[in-house]
């Protein structure tokens, strides 16, 4: 049994939209597998176990009248028993919270389940492929998407049909997100109903917004570096928009490219680790760790 690989504190996501009556929080960057989530509203005096959606996100919702009762704990244990708590004075949707503390890593020889330890990357590598990837949901706004589009695909049998109307964009999201030093780029292939040649706007969460060159009615490849990108420590989707016209966009194999210089893409520790011009190019495979139990376990396992 060995920790997870990941550097600094424990942290929580409160979801976009959740309030005093639906409350959803993502645990990530954890050493340890978590075993459970639970909430005080009332100083710790007792506890309410959240509910583990099958997504990786643990939900709890209220009726009018019984609404959760701030400011919060919330209290996080890991598969081997130890336990961190994080005060929640309000509910802010799209909030992350530093924990200020980490669990301890595994005792040497320590015996408990390991299924789980890590999630493996490519759950969140793949975008789309015929089909949004695990994890991959749709966010866009002002926006028609059809995902199973058959006509003049690039790749495969089935691609990104957006019927884009005026400010409207794509949004693609990922509540457990990936660690951004992991990726050295984000591609895809696109193409548009009408020529765009002052191009599109792409962005990862709410971060820059990087104008791309012109956009043909022809398939073709963006590879946007991250280094232009700027994400935060964790990339949890990105966005597409044109602007005051309307139009209809097409997008193919969408992917976040594994950066192979990065540090190991495993997120199982063992101690080791593995040793395009900056911008737009217009024109992976990710491995387990061979030797890391809880990463093999996991698979085949959505848990963390």
């Amino acid at each position: 049994m060995v920790s997870c690989d990941v550097e600094g504190n424990l942290k929580i996501r409160v979801k976009d939209g959740s309030s005093v009556w639906w409350l959803s929080i993502l645990v990530f960057n954890h050493r340890v597998g978590i075993d459970k989530l639970e909430i005080s509203e009332n100083g710790g005096s007792s506890w309410t176990e959240v509910t583990r959606a099958d997504y990786n996100e643990f939900e709890i919702s209220r009726q009018p009248g019984n609404e959760l009762q701030l400011p919060l704990i919330v209290r996080v244990t890991g598969f081997t028993d130890d336990q961190i708590s994080i005060d929640l004075p309000a509910i802010e949707g799209d909030e992350i919270i530093d924990s200020g503390s980490q669990f301890p890593a595994v005792p040497e020889g320590y015996g408990g389940s390991s299924n789980q330890c890590c999630s493996p990357q490519d759950e969140f590598t793949v975008v789309y492929e015929d089909s949004l990837g695990l994890g991959w949901m749709d966010g866009s706004w002002g926006t028609t998407n059809n995902f199973a589009y058959t006509q003049s695909t690039h790749d495969g049998s089935k691609c990104i049909q957006s019927v884009i109307n005026a400010w409207g964009g794509l949004q693609l999201l990922n509540n457990v997100g990936g660690p951004s030093d992991q990726y050295e780029s984000l591609d895809f292939w696109i193409k548009a109903s009408q020529a765009i040649d002052s191009g599109i706007s792409v962005w990862l969460d709410d971060k820059v917004h990087v104008t791309t060159p012109a956009v043909t009615t022809s398939w073709q490849l963006f590879s946007f570096n991250m280094t232009v990108l700027d994400p935060d420590e964790r990339i949890f989707g990105f966005s597409v928009q044109n602007g005051n016209t309307a139009l209809t966009l097409y997008f193919d194999s969408i992917e976040f490219v594994i950066d192979p210089d990065a540090p190991t893409t495993k997120e199982c520790a063992d101690g080791v680790e593995g040793g395009t011009s900056l911008g737009i190019s217009v024109s992976p495979v990710y491995a387990l760790c061979a030797f890391c139990i809880c990463c093999l376990i996991l698979a085949s396992s959505s848990l963390l």
